[in-house]
């Protein structure tokens, strides 16, 4: 029997952390924490990641966060990703590794 594809998919609870003032009124309430889940097809231990597989999921995250939050002056703030182990990532636009799922 084939498994399907969604049971064999590993995910990871990642955060979001906006901190600023704003300078534009439609940005009020936009400081703050988000989670975001981050579905990749296997398994992965957050602290051994590649710094390349850190990136590819800061990416990701970020992206799906600036696609629900709109942030008209984004100078005004400072905007992190955190692993579930609470390590900060960044994103630095290395390629793919890990086959991103949406």
């Amino acid at each position: 029997m084939k498994q399907d594809s969604a049971d064999s998919m590993a995910s990871l609870l990642c955060k979001v952390t906006v901190t600023g003032e704003p300078s534009c009124k439609s940005d009020s309430g936009i400081a703050g924490q988000y989670e975001f889940g981050v579905h990749l097809k296997r398994t992965v231990n957050p602290s051994a990641l590649a710094d390349a597989e850190k990136s590819e999921i800061a990416c990701r995250v970020l992206d799906c966060f600036h696609s629900r939050i709109g942030i008209d002056v984004l100078d005004d703030f400072v905007i992190a990703v955190t692993l579930p182990n609470g390590q900060e990532i960044t994103d630095d636009d290395t390629p793919a590794l890990l086959w991103w799922v949406p």
